[in-house]
């Protein structure tokens, strides 16, 4: 009896071979992602190295010591064992770092790909230097700069106002400004004022703090409500000379006042704030405050306050009083008055007074100080 064979079906084996090649492909995949994600791990850590060594050619740049920028950035190539190749060059104002570093490839070296070179560049750039004064209050009525006072004063940065700026400072101190004096309204000043530097009208100008954005959450009191810094205890450290403020960013929603336990203060990372109240700080001792890292722009005081003294400060009579950053109340005044060396930083506000009656130097510290600068890559 004659047996019939069986007809093999044409598409047999077909999903034998489809399997098998997604399988391949699949493979292949998984193993660009893994090389892949390695790349990816490695060029972050690229970027860290990176940012150190612009970090530290930015601070050489801004502490006018350019010479050593390319040495110390050297030194971060020693520090990971010449692990990565790294090259720098700066300018007047920027510092570029390049890292470069070959890693072998896991499974793309199955394709011919055994290694991939990773470059990776990151930038500092010196942030424009801002006004060392500025008026915002247009008009050539009431409103802008009104230096007063005979201690000497040298201001670090140009001094700029939307209306007038007058000088009443007299004899043998005196205004030396190591910048531009510009105001929509001419500066006036008397016969006998002893100013330097160069003077002319011009503007509008711009506000380099607008806007400010309060930095949350605030460590003492409250944007919402009314909040007084004690006169004594917590956040007062009186076992230091003088006594010292707990860093912070203080907050109130009516005025703030800093004086201290009585005598002078350190108040170092501290920024104040007052939303529609005043500031005032004073002292009657040597008394110090640098601005918290949270602060934009490093801004010492902010208040939205309107109207005279917005912002307040008395400095003790033949004693010391440094301001590490910028004083800001664009909708209110600034006046800064003092009998003993001031130092401070830039001073914005809608009209700003300053009566100097001892040595003092305006500018220093912040974006009016040229001294912040920020990573482009």
């Amino acid at each position: 009896m004659k047996k019939h064979r069986e007809s093999r079906r044409p598409d047999s084996g077909t999903i034998t071979i489809i399997s098998i090649f997604m399988l391949t492909t699949l493979m292949a995949m998984a193993g660009l992602a893994v090389d892949l994600g390695f790349l990816y791990t490695r060029s972050r850590m690229m970027y860290a190295v990176a940012d150190s060594a612009v970090a530290i050619g930015m601070k050489d740049l801004v502490g006018g010591a350019s010479s050593s920028i390319s040495t110390d950035i050297n030194n971060i190539a020693g520090q990971y064992g010449g692990a990565y190749s790294i090259s720098s060059s700066s300018t007047g104002n920027q510092v570029q770092v390049t890292v470069t570093h070959a890693y072998p490839l896991f499974f793309a070296k199955m394709l011919g790909f055994p290694s991939k070179t990773l470059t990776v560049v990151a930038i500092g750039k010196k942030n424009p230097a801002g006004p060392a004064l500025l008026a915002l209050g247009s008009g050539c009525g009431g409103e802008g700069i009104s230096f007063n006072g005979s201690g000497g004063m040298t201001v670090n940065g140009d001094v700029e106002s939307m209306g007038k700026m007058t000088f009443f400072t007299g004899t043998p101190g005196g205004v030396n400004i190591n910048g531009n004096a510009q105001a929509q309204c001419a500066p006036t000043k008397n016969a006998w004022d002893t100013v330097s530097g160069s003077f002319g009208t011009g503007g509008p100008f711009s506000d380099p703090y607008s806007p400010y954005v309060v930095p949350t959450p605030c460590d003492f009191g409250s944007t919402s409500s009314a909040y007084s810094i004690p006169g004594s205890g917590y956040p007062w450290d009186t076992t230091t000379t003088p006594p010292t403020l707990a860093p912070g960013i203080y907050c109130s929603n009516g005025n703030l006042n800093l004086s201290g336990p009585g005598t002078g203060f350190i108040a170092n990372q501290v920024t104040l704030i007052s939303i529609g109240g005043a500031i005032t700080m004073g002292a009657t001792d040597a008394s110090s405050i640098t601005p918290n890292p949270r602060s934009p722009n490093g801004i010492v005081a902010y208040s939205t306050a309107a109207g005279s003294s917005a912002i307040f400060v008395g400095g003790p009579s033949g004693q010391p009083m440094t301001i590490g950053g910028p004083l800001y109340a664009p909708l209110g005044e600034v006046s800064v008055q003092s009998n003993g060396p001031m130092t401070t930083g830039p001073l914005v506000g809608n009209s700003l007074f300053v009566g100097d009656y001892a040595s003092w130097t305006i500018g220093t510290g912040g974006p009016g100080g040229g001294s912040a600068w920020q990573m482009l890559q």
